[in-house]
């Protein structure tokens, strides 16, 4: 579903399931955005700076993509990620210094931050 022209998320709704991507690279703002509870390709939301009134869905089969995220505070993340996670903006010491974060239980690629390339052990490893 490409939409990577939309910059703002007011008024749009998803069906209750989306097997392949959602693109919505130029969204600026998440506030009132509700995702379907799996979708079975990428999420890419790489222009949002800030994760405020952001609800994730449960699962994403493929990446997440938040390159210009600057705040992960009370995100929680999908329970699982197939693929990697994108936060080129973030380093594990602001990870660990984020109130409300809630961490994945799975992703199945690599976790890229500011400082490099990261398992999602060592952000549990980390956060502990």
């Amino acid at each position: 579903l490409n939409l990577c022209n939309l910059t703002s998320a007011e008024g749009l709704t998803f069906p209750d399931s989306i097997d392949g991507n959602i693109d919505l690279d130029s969204l600026t703002s998440a506030e009132g955005l509700t995702f379907p509870d799996s979708i079975g390709g990428d999420l890419v939301l790489r222009n949002l700076t800030s994760a405020e009134g952001l609800k994730l869905p449960n699962s994403i089969n493929r990446d997440l993509d938040f390159r210009n995220l600057f705040s992960a505070e009370g995100l929680t993340f999908p329970n699982s990620i197939g693929g990697n996670l994108y936060l080129h903006n973030l380093d594990l010491d602001s990870l660990k210094s984020t109130k409300g974060l809630t961490l994945p239980n799975f992703i199945g690629g690599k976790l890229y931050l500011r400082d490099g390339e990261h398992t999602l052990e060592d952000l549990h490893k980390l956060m502990n």
